[in-house]
């Protein structure tokens, strides 16, 4: 069928809407819940014909996954919607915190900005932008929870809850993603289905972001796919909000910098960028475009400021392909390295991938690809019209029968796990339980990478695995590039101001120290600038930039499937954050007494806390018996009895953990 099934959890409640789309017809389900007949060629309101194009892709499961296509698409002024929805979204209600803002009381003839995420911190970038009553978000990321151990905790993502009068009353418009990375796009699988409102993304951006949504959860969203020009000029309008979608470069395909046109000014959000002057996958950045930007008077750059610390130029990607070309042929004239060369790689940076099929081209070799998400990347790459030139020469394989033909000398491998990630194939590779490909003696490593704060000593112990075995690491700290960051530094943040010329600066998306260090260089080139925290509420005009309200902002963790509460405190301060995670499910009957046994389970970060969690278990679940058999809590509704519950076991765990615990209640009928 023309829709793969990412996982096997899914299929059987999907099987019918399958068949049905086998040959191009079917019943599309909108999250309304509406559904509509059509065929391969359908026709919107104005009777442009839309073709569907359905793609195949090879994942890591084998089977063909869908890729939007927008070759047909109508004009950007009018952007298409492929707006088909296999099931109902059914996320998690996010709306329920309590946040209360009061955007009534905003001017509307200013242009408001409202952080929700990324200032502060490295990652969960969301930021509302409004004006005249009339609303938008830029992306919707989430932060790695690693570093932070937080049991049970793998994302954080903002905790939208204060959107909800603007969702509700149809003000809040659209969601606009710069691009596809992570900390942009990983919350919308949790927060879209609360949200229901537009998404606008270019082609490579929404393929990427469906297919990890489709992956988790099963459904899709609203897509609006837009084709930018490749100038600062208009491509579309959202409400009040006339705006371009102006290509910067990145580290990754298809980034975007918004200019939002609004009665009140222009605004320049930067989204991520650097100024490469040799990117290897599209155009470097059009700075005469910046410049007639600036001469039509630029109110505010709202701009990345993750590298802001760091002094001079970044490296160009078109560096780091001739050093890893270089490096190649090095590695073919060593006779003591006759083994194959595995090359691991942040998955989404298409150009390395391309530079790293080009170098093992320039010595002979072959290229394989292992891990999920590389192999979802080389085919939407392919399928959107990138990574074109290598598949004609068969440079990126799959690891089949012919690939394992070829002499060791003669192999690479490009691999996921460059973060030191626990089930990526690297780590699998380094303790001898990958499948196919387990480095040795003779073989060559290199990381095309830099570890992420937090995640040095996962990419150390791999390393020190791998060379206990005989394998050469070789990384971005010896003699050759291999590595370039994707942000701007100093000099390329001046650069930007330089060529925009804004009135006022408000640098995002970074820690403090980063915000801080941006801050400086603006205002040497001669703008004011202004620090935000997420929940800070500002209002724009061309006299002044000023603070009209905040709340205490709130974030929300995942475990993959459930979100919990976070705090501020319990997100910059670890003495704050919770011991253990004390997860209960619970069968109530008609009388809400219950039905079964309680289900519990603990996750603890610290080992200290962990030797205790299997008897803390069982004496949770005989003191949640215990509560529930209290006749009082008879009267109590679904709400009041969870929090009734869940206070009162987050009091009991904690004196037996001896540490703060967050408790997670589900209640089933």
């Amino acid at each position: 069928t023309p829709f793969h099934m990412m996982g096997l959890g899914c299929l059987v409640r999907r099987c019918c809407v399958q068949a049905s789309r086998a040959c191009g017809w079917g019943q599309v389900r909108s999250a309304s819940g509406s559904a509509r007949v059509y065929d391969r060629c359908d026709r919107n309101q104005s009777g442009f014909a839309r073709q569907y194009t359905w793609h195949r892709m090879k994942t890591s499961v084998g089977g063909p996954a869908i890729a939007l296509d927008e070759d047909d698409v109508e004009a950007v002024e009018s952007p298409e919607v492929d707006d088909f929805d296999l099931d109902e979204p059914d996320g998690q209600d996010v709306f329920t915190a309590g946040i209360s803002v009061d955007f009534d009381s905003w001017d509307p003839t200013k242009l408001h900005i409202l952080p929700l995420g990324g200032c502060g911190n490295i990652g969960m970038n969301m930021t509302l932008y409004g004006y005249g009553n009339e609303y938008i978000l830029v992306d919707a990321g989430q932060m790695m929870a690693e570093r932070l151990e937080i049991p049970g905790v793998v994302a954080i993502v903002p905790d939208v809850s204060c959107l909800a009068p603007l969702v509700k009353s149809g003000r809040l418009k659209a969601l606009i993603i710069t691009h596809a990375h992570d900390d942009h796009t990983g919350g919308l699988e949790h927060l879209w289905p609360n949200l229901r409102i537009p998404v606008y993304a270019t082609k490579f951006t929404a393929n990427m972001v469906r297919f990890k949504i489709f992956e988790q959860t099963g459904y899709d969203i609203e897509w609006k796919l837009i084709r930018p020009s490749p100038t600062v000029d208009s491509d579309f309008q959202v409400g009040p909000f006339d705006i371009s979608m102006f290509p910067v470069t990145h580290s990754m395909p298809e980034c975007y910098a918004l200019v939002l046109r609004t009665p009140a000014g222009i605004v320049l959000h930067t989204g991520d960028w650097k100024l490469d002057h040799e990117p290897q996958v599209g155009d470097p950045m059009n700075l005469d475009e910046l410049k007639k930007l600036g001469d039509e008077g630029v109110l505010a750059i709202v701009g990345d400021s993750t590298n802001a610390t760091r002094p001079g130029h970044s490296i160009s990607e078109g560096e780091v392909r001739r050093s890893i070309i270089a490096l190649f042929k090095e590695i073919e004239a060593d006779e003591t390295r006759k083994g194959a060369i595995i090359v691991t790689c942040f998955a989404t940076n298409v150009a390395r991938l391309e530079t790293i099929a080009i170098a093992a081209r320039s010595v002979g070799r072959h290229v394989a690809v292992t891990g999920r998400s590389l192999l979802a990347v080389r085919s939407i790459a392919s399928v959107t019209g990138y990574l074109s030139d290598l598949n004609k020469h068969d440079s990126i394989l799959d690891a089949d029968d012919t690939w394992r033909s070829y002499p060791r000398e003669k192999q690479v491998v490009i691999c996921t796990g460059c973060q030191g990630e626990p089930n990526s194939a690297l780590q699998r590779a380094a303790n001898g339980k990958h499948p196919w490909f387990n480095p040795g003696n003779g073989d060559t490593v290199i990381f095309s990478s830099s570890a992420i704060p937090g995640n040095e000593f996962n990419v150390n112990s791999i390393k020190s695995n791998l060379a206990e075995a005989g394998v050469y690491v070789i990384d971005n700290t010896g003699p050759y590039l291999t590595h370039a960051t994707g942000h701007p530094h100093e000099d390329e943040l001046r650069q930007m101001y330089e060529c925009v010329r804004p009135r006022f600066a408000i640098p995002v998306h970074g820690e403090h120290k980063h915000q801080l260090a941006h801050a400086q260089i603006a205002k040497e080139v001669g703008a004011e600038a202004t620090i935000l925290k997420d929940g800070e509420i500002y209002s724009l005009s061309k006299s002044e930039v000023r603070q009209v309200g905040a709340f205490d902002v709130a974030y929300l963790g995942s475990d993959g499937s459930d979100l919990t509460p976070i705090s501020r405190n319990e997100l910059e301060q670890p003495n704050q954050r919770a011991a253990a995670l004390v997860v209960i499910t619970i069968r109530l009957d008609q009388d809400k007494r219950l039905a079964e046994a309680p289900r519990v389970s603990i996750r603890a970060s610290k080992r200290s806390v962990q030797t205790r969690v299997p008897e803390v278990v069982v004496e949770v679940a005989a003191e949640i018996t215990q509560i529930l058999a209290l006749e009082k809590l008879r009267h109590l509704d679904a709400n009041s009895l969870n929090e009734k519950v869940t206070d009162e076991i987050s009091q009991f765990a904690a004196t037996r953990l001896g540490g703060k615990v967050a408790t997670l209640l589900h209640i089933e009928n």
